[in-house]
């Protein structure tokens, strides 16, 4: 079992594993559960995506996560107050969609 996580957890069991969320590099702090399925590569919700709100590389004013409408606007009149640094936006896509794909194969072609 894979668990995505924006701490470093550990457990005694062995069959979960975990993965960690943040992504300063592309200013993702975690994963937003719409994202999951989604690959960096996808036309509409990827990186490049056509999506007016898709997490886009250039746009890199905002930090990425897992916020509804009502934080994004919070946190949009924060940084207008200058409390915050960047506005927030919902991540629509998985950054560790290759691997997350690889897992899912195995678990079904084992079972």
């Amino acid at each position: 079992m894979l668990l995505y996580t924006s701490c470093d957890h550990r457990y005694p069991d062995s069959r979960i594993e975990t993965r960690l969320t943040r992504y300063p590099d592309l200013n993702i702090n975690h994963f937003s559960h719409i994202s999951l399925p989604f690959s960096p590569h996808n036309p509409h919700y990827g990186q490049y995506g056509d999506y007016e709100y898709a997490s886009q590389l250039e746009h890199r004013g905002f930090i990425y996560g897992a916020y509804n409408p009502l934080e994004v606007e919070w946190f949009e009149m924060l940084q207008k107050l200058k409390c915050v640094r960047h506005p927030r936006r919902q991540l629509t896509y998985n950054p560790d969609f290759e691997y997350l794909a690889e897992q899912i194969t195995q678990f079904i072609l084992s079972n």
